[in-house]
């Protein structure tokens, strides 16, 4: 299909945003969407990190 943007989701993790970026390699219109859980559960247990440090 041509004139389309395709995008990926990525975590911001180099290895994801990396393997994101391989996938939309022949994109005419490649966007690469980064995210990051936000709940206070996954940034104080999961992620290790404060709020502020995650903005």
């Amino acid at each position: 299909v041509s004139g389309c943007g395709v995008a990926a989701l990525a975590r911001c993790q180099r290895s994801d945003i990396e393997r994101a970026a391989a996938a939309l390699e022949s994109a005419e219109r490649p966007r690469i969407h980064v995210f990051i859980a936000s709940s206070d559960l996954h940034l104080e247990h999961k992620l290790r990190i404060g709020r502020e440090q995650a903005l």
